[in-house]
This record gives structure tokens, sequence and C-alpha cells, in this order.
């Protein structure tokens, strides 16, 4: 007669997650010995009913529970920012202190030690430690529940050592040392996690250089798990962290960030953002979730990110413009002038600065209407990248799409006129020949194609302090 414990899981159900990777990677089942990979081992086949209780399957009335997310080195307003978004994945992350220590060693995972799935490690760490079930050779079970139940994962693995059990009533977690990574979980199932020791995943190195007045210059490095689901929210909440960590010197600051991220295959992709008032710096943070996303979260594969390095220069007060007015100074327009355009911008605590620009007026536009645009990063990306996204058919097009964007700290003036253009795989093209555009817009084309409304006949920038906001358009006529 078999008795169970209610609230334990089974240890013949947990062997059923190699049946999940064996169906992955059956050659590397049988080269690692999975004790499963051509089905469940008779020896641990439940008995017939072993699951019910009271004809009343145990999975109805009793669900296993996840393993918390222990995150130490992020402040709790930090944690607060990007509540919803851990929430939006099932998870309520805590802070804890987590230890490392070189002293522990693949060796050290045994059954009935600690072990954790790391998805950070280094300055920020992100965690989650449970129980080794069962190890044969480099063969791991454990926790007797998911993680994430994320299903086929690439998560590092490595020893850990428990300090003390924390109880409370949100739910108790384990304090807990974690040493080097070892290994690779390779599913996160709801009966069990399961892992190999030996080579480790690939990780993603991650820097946050900081300098500024009032701060002494710091660097915070770490290594990110690379996951679709977790590595863009896991870094964005490391970004902030970077950014509130600035904030003593003074109650008003501006923050200049530069982030460069290696893509294998594809070279760096880079973005500028400047953060400036009491939600500037979530906002950049957000912004970078997005774009990390994207990357990762696509319909033609999750792009390798290898590095992320950031750089972040503080200034002591807000520094921001704004539009306050444009003003077209020439008279009677025809091809080949230059039309004179004034532009008037408010500064934070300054007086109003006056900027003048020269735009060319393009030949072959006798008796058109065109559009002077003066406007902030925001609202030259809606006019040029309308419709882009859609057109993208292969992970490079996403990457053109991320390195069009433009920097919220520079001023844009367009000249605009009204025609059908062609986004083409996250480009954007301006006005075709009818047989070029004949064909890309045809059922032949192996592309898809959206049209833009406008097309851009000329641009510059002018790069303003701090952040820039505002947009404007006044019609030009051409004689």
């Amino acid at each position: 007669m078999i008795s169970r414990i209610i609230g334990i899981t089974p240890i013949a159900d947990m062997m059923e997650t190699f049946d999940k990777e064996a169906q992955r990677r059956p050659d590397k089942a049988r080269q690692a010995g999975y004790p499963n990979y051509q089905g469940a081992s008779p020896h641990w086949q439940p008995q017939s009913g072993a699951d019910q209780m009271s004809g009343i399957p145990l999975d109805s009335v009793l669900k296993p529970l996840p393993s918390p997310m222990m995150i130490s080195g992020v402040s709790a307003p930090t944690l607060r920012a990007f509540a919803e978004e851990f929430a939006k994945r099932g998870v309520e992350p805590m802070q804890a202190p987590i230890g490392t220590t070189t002293e522990l060693g693949a060796d050290d995972i045994q059954t009935g030690s600690p072990v954790a799935g790391v998805l950070m490690t280094g300055d920020f760490q992100f965690a989650g430690v449970g129980t080794v079930t069962w190890r044969e050779g480099d063969q791991v079970l454990a926790f007797g529940h998911p993680f994430f139940a994320s299903g086929d994962d690439n998560m590092p693995m490595a020893p850990a050592e428990t300090i003390t059990v924390i109880q409370a009533l949100p739910g108790s977690f384990k304090l807990s040392n974690v040493g080097p990574v070892v290994g690779t979980i390779y599913q996160d199932r709801l009966t069990a996690i399961a892992g190999e020791v030996g080579t480790p995943p690939s990780m993603t190195d991650v820097s946050f250089h900081i300098t500024g007045p009032g701060t002494a210059e710091r660097t915070f490095t770490s290594q990110l798990y690379q996951s679709r689901q977790w590595s863009g929210l896991i870094a964005a909440t490391a970004l902030l962290e970077s950014l509130n960590n600035t904030m003593e010197a003074s109650a008003e600051q501006t923050f200049y960030v530069h982030i460069k991220m290696d893509v294998a295959g594809y070279g760096p992709v880079g973005f500028d953002r400047v953060a400036t008032g009491p939600s500037g710096a979530f906002r950049t943070a957000f912004s970078f979730l997005n774009d990390y996303d994207l990357l990762l979260n696509n319909p033609f594969g999750m792009a390798e990110v290898q590095s992320i390095a950031v750089e972040i220069k503080i200034v002591d007060e807000w520094v921001r413009s704004s539009l306050y007015s444009i003003q077209i100074l020439s008279g009677e327009l025809r091809p080949g002038d230059d039309l004179e355009l004034a532009v008037t911008l408010n500064n934070y605590l300054e007086e109003r600065t006056r900027h003048r620009f020269a735009i060319p007026i393009p030949a072959g536009t006798s008796g058109e209407k065109l559009t002077v645009f003066v406007g902030d990063a925001g609202a030259a990306d809606n006019l040029d990248r309308e419709g882009i996204l859609n057109t993208a058919d292969s992970l490079g097009g996403i990457i053109n799409y991320l390195r069009a964007e433009r920097s919220n700290h520079r001023l844009y003036v367009k000249l605009l006129r009204e025609s059908k253009g062609l986004n083409v795989n996250g480009r954007r093209l301006g006005e075709l020949p009818a047989s070029v555009r004949a064909l890309l817009d045809s059922d032949r084309s192996p592309t898809p194609v959206t049209d833009n409304r406008s097309v851009t006949l000329w641009e510059t920038s002018l790069e303003v302090p701090g952040v820039f906001d505002g947009e404007y358009t006044l019609p030009a006529r051409i004689r």
C-alpha cells in the first residue's frame, strides 16, 4: 500500500520532466542517460488511483506554488515602479539579501542540498532557491514545484546554501548564499525543474557606469539570464536602480543615458536618452524595456544580446526645453531658394533662445504646398516610423527599426511633401519610380510593404541641453 503526504510532489511525477527534455532533444537524452528518455521508468510508475483522494483529482484542489523570485541590490521604490510588469508575469518579487560565495561548486549540488536558478548575478542579483530532490551523474531534479513554469528553458544553475528560513504571511522564503553558475536548468515544469551540471549557458554581460558632480564615479556589473520573458524586465529594473542610486546630491537632476547593446550577428544597437523631472528615470527605463522586449519577442526569433553597456552622466539640475514658437521669415519661395525659419525655445529657469535654419527648397516642387515640421524625437518618429514595424520580415528589419529611433535631447526640423512612399523591412523609402513602386507593392513582392503619407525632402536636427518636447507644423507654398 502506498501512502502519500499531501502537498509533496511524488518522484514519479517529477521524473516525467525528463520526458519533456527527451522529446525536445532525443539525441542528447540518450547520450546524457536521462532516466526517462523512453518513457517513465517502471520503478517510478504511480499506482492506480494514487493521484486520487475520495475520487477528486488532487490537482483540482492543490496547486504547486512557484519559488519566490528573490532580489538583492534593488530598492523598494524601484520594485514598486515595475510591480505591474512583474505581476503580468505572475510574480511578486521579494527583497532579500542574497549572499555570494566561491566556496561552493558543482559537487555541492546533491540530493537534499539547496540549488538556485539564477536570473542575474553580480551587483544586482535575481534568483530562486529550492531543494535538490534527486541527482544521478550530471542530471538533477529539484524543487518539486515550478520556478516560473516556463517549460523548455536555458537558465543558469548554481549551488546554494541556506542561512535561515524567513517566515512571513505573504510567503516564507530561504535566506541563502548562491555560488557560481555551474550548469543549466533546461526544464521548468509544474512538478519540478530539471537541470544538468556542466557547461553554463550563455549570459549577457551588463555594466552601468555612472559619473557626475556630487557622487563618486561608480560602476555596477552583472551577468543576465537570456530569456524572452525576463531579460528585458530585469535589465530595465537594474537600469532604474542605477539611476535611482544617483539621487543623492540634488533633488533636481538630469541624466544623460547612452545604451549600447551588442547583438550577435548584427553588431551594436545604440540608444540615447535624457531623463529629467520626477518620472524621467522611470520613463527612460521603461522605454529601454520596450526596445529590449522587441529584440526578444518578435516573429523572427529571439536576438542574442551578448552585452549591454550603459553610460550615465548626471547634472545636478533640471535641464529641459520646450517649443515656444516657429516662424517662416522668407517671403515668396521658389525651387532653389532657402526657406528661412526661426525657432524660439522655452528653457527651464533660463531665458528663451532663438535658433535659425535655412531649409533648401528642392527642384520639382513648383506649385506645391509643402509642410515645415519642428518637433521632438517622438513626434518625428511618429511621422517616419508609422507602419514600418509591420513591414519587418527578419530580425534585421527589427534592428533597422530600432536603429532609426531618435534622441529626446534633439530638436528635429523637416521639410515634408504629401506623397506616398513605402515602408520596406523596417526602413522608410521615399518617392520611388513608378516601376519600382509597382514591383514592391505587387503580390510578387517577397517582403511586406506599407504606405506612408508623407515624404521627408530635407531634415536636420539641433542638440539642445536636456530634454526637448513639443511639435508644430506650418505650410509653405512654393511658386
